[in-house]
């Protein structure tokens, strides 16, 4: 259980060896789901582009490729995550592109207004706060800018949760939640379901959700002893425009 644990602890700030295989895997493990909320945004616009909570970067490479005339600028809470990304955009450092760096989402260092789109892969779930991040992400945003979400449903992953938690009743989660400040502009949902025909994949999908860091001893071994798993995931896609005025910093 030992470096079941670790691998477990790795998810909001992955370190060390398992850090680094855990960063890996999620660039592929959310390309997919990635790709369908870049999808929805519009095919121009956006010249500084912030990407908060990058992991190993693989979108900032695609807002990179969406967007040709912009610039991108990412963060991450993880050191491991910030050398990932560095090593992926490689080329898009190169030519002045992009810049990636080690930062809390509550305490940007960037200045008012700095950018016309912030973006957020399903990251939020790890912001502090969240009140303080959502204000940051306000303040930075220039006024009639954009704030994109990629979060879980209330009905994402229900095989795996009762596998984890036999005997937990979930909350309600508020999934287009009013942000001060903010406009909801427009929401979509994905849903569809999925097998995994055997326990390594079982345990990869455990790997690639907040839940790795919730998980108790009981609901590790009860997973341990999953040989399959059908399943159905639910992904919310937001977007907020940030208003001229707002109560959020007053």
């Amino acid at each position: 259980m030992g470096i079941l644990k670790a691998f477990f602890n790795n998810t909001r700030k992955p370190k060390g060896l398992l850090g680094r295989c855990m960063v890996g895997s999620m660039n592929h493990a959310h390309a997919v789901l990635a790709d369908w909320g870049l999808s929805h945004l519009p095919e121009t616009g956006p010249t500084e582009i912030a990407e908060l909570g990058c992991g190993g970067g693989r979108n900032i490479r695609a807002l990179l490729r969406k967007y040709s005339a912009a610039t991108v600028t990412a963060l991450d809470y993880s050191e491991i995550s910030v050398e990932k990304a560095m090593r992926v955009n490689r080329k898009g450092l190169q030519a002045g592109r992009c810049r990636i760096i080690q930062g809390d989402v509550s305490c940007l260092p960037f200045e008012d207004g700095a950018f016309d789109l912030v973006t957020a892969f399903e990251t939020v779930y790890f912001w502090p706060g969240p009140t303080e991040s959502f204000r940051e992400v306000y303040r930075t945003l220039r006024p009639g800018g954009i704030f994109v979400q990629v979060l879980a449903g209330q009905g994402h992953l229900p095989g795996l949760k009762s596998i984890i938690y036999p005997a937990h009743v979930e909350k309600e989660k508020m999934l287009h939640p009013a942000l001060p400040g903010f406009g909801l502009l427009h929401t979509q949902t994905l849903r569809f379901s999925f097998s995994l025909p055997d326990a390594q994949s079982v345990h990869n999908l455990l790997y690639m959700t907040p839940h790795v860091w919730r998980i108790t001893k009981r609901g590790a071994e009860a997973l341990a002893q999953t040989a399959q798993l059908t399943d159905t995931a639910e992904v919310i896609f937001n977007i907020y425009g940030r208003q001229e005025a707002g109560n959020l910093l007053e």
